[in-house]
């Protein structure tokens, strides 16, 4: 409103004031709801971590960074998974607080039988569903459907939990030697069964995949604790699993010969373009494949998907 307006009696200075101050409160009161109301994201962030659990938290801030690098890698698009907070929930707890229509992902630790859970949000979902089709406009906004997921939606989670299942077994094997394998995808009143006790729960603000996408994983601490124990490491030393690890994610130059030849040191100054150089055959059992250099392998030529592929036949 104009000056020349407050002035001819409409507002007064202070009626102005006091609106712009109402205002000022209303959407503070927003912003609070709004982050009160987030999927997942708790103040258990701002809690010092306890003893016990530090060394489980610190693999899962492992596990959100290593599955952003993978999805980016694989998508080409910019991905990050942000923890936004933990706490310890029951399933009975954590089942209460969800929708009829989400469903969880169970997976089975071993050794040991215990469980674990994965809620992947309607955000996350479709949003990687997107990508995973191209549709990289349609996961940067919209309004998402609140009804049941459709058959394929479901088997597209199912995929999803798999391969998460898969990258959380990679960031703790190291440490625990435990393996994740999905089990079943339930409705909320089905993990409440047997209600084995807390769970740490870490939730992930998910960005590069639209619009409020959030994933939370469910761990049972004491699962990890008797992996400790039941494979202590002698005093000062290094588990052979931690250094291999990192290892195991080096790159190596892999080459596989069709054949060689062996021509003078004049023969190669003279070749032009349109020479035809024979060759002999790398090996007489098969082509040869060598690991920086080294020969490794035996294999067969063959083709995937329109590429040239070399089968491995034998070890050498």
């Amino acid at each position: 409103m104009s000056a020349a307006g407050v002035s001819r009696g409409l507002l007064s200075r202070e009626e102005l004031e006091a609106l712009l101050e109402s205002a000022a409160e209303g959407q503070l009161r927003e912003e609070q709801a709004r982050r009160s109301s987030r999927p997942f994201a708790g103040e258990g962030g701002e809690r010092p971590r306890p003893a016990r659990l530090a060394p489980l938290l610190r693999i899962l801030d492992e596990f959100g960074e290593e599955q952003g690098r993978t999805l980016s890698t694989q998508y080409q698009v910019a991905i990050s998974f942000n923890p936004v907070g933990w706490e310890e929930v029951t399933p009975r707890e954590f089942s209460s607080s969800l929708l009829d229509t989400d469903r969880i992902a169970v997976l089975d630790l071993s050794p040991g039988g215990q469980r674990a859970l994965l809620l992947v949000n309607r955000g996350l979902l479709f949003g990687w569903l997107c990508l995973a089709f191209g549709a990289r406009q349609a996961a940067s906004g919209g309004a998402l459907p609140q009804r049941a997921y459709t058959r394929i939606e479901e088997r597209f989670l199912r995929r999803v939990a798999g391969e998460l299942a898969r990258q959380l077994a990679r960031s703790w094997s190291p440490r625990h030697g435990l393996t994740a394998t999905l089990r079943s995808i339930e409705e909320p009143e089905r993990i409440v069964e047997g209600d084995p006790g807390p769970l740490l729960s870490v939730s992930y603000e998910v960005k590069g995949m639209g619009e409020l996408c959030r994933l939370r994983v469910l761990l049972p601490p004491e699962a990890f604790d008797a992996a400790d124990r039941s494979e202590p490491a002698a005093a000062g030393a290094t588990p052979r699993a931690a250094l291999e690890a990192p290892l195991l994610d080096m790159p190596v130059a892999v080459r596989v010969e069709a054949g060689t030849a062996e021509l003078s040191l004049a023969e190669i100054v003279a070749l032009q373009p349109g020479d035809v150089i024979p060759l002999r055959r790398a090996d007489a059992l098969g082509l040869l494949v060598r690991v920086e250099d080294a020969p490794k392998f035996r294999a067969e030529r063959g083709a995937v998907g329109g590429r040239l592929a070399a089968r491995i036949t034998e070890r050498l």
